[in-house]
């Protein structure tokens, strides 16, 4: 019986940083393989920064999505 860390489950996270600027994007997300065919992602997107950086316009506008895809 696999667990489902069993290469199942994969945690992702990107960071962007601007250091000249002091803008930011940090992006933490969690895939889950289901099946062969389905894949269930998580994830959230956080923007930081003076507002007028290319992130930090977007400071107030953090978001979390979710994803569901199937593959034929």
């Amino acid at each position: 019986e696999a667990s489902v860390l069993d290469h199942t489950l994969v945690p992702q996270v990107l960071v962007i940083m601007n250091t000249a600027r002091g803008d930011y994007r940090v992006s933490p997300r969690a895939v889950y393989h289901a099946t062969g065919a389905i894949t269930c992602a998580v994830g959230a997107d956080i923007f930081g920064g003076p507002r007028d950086t290319l992130y930090g316009q977007f400071d107030t506008r953090d978001r979390l999505y979710t994803e569901v895809s199937y593959q034929f």
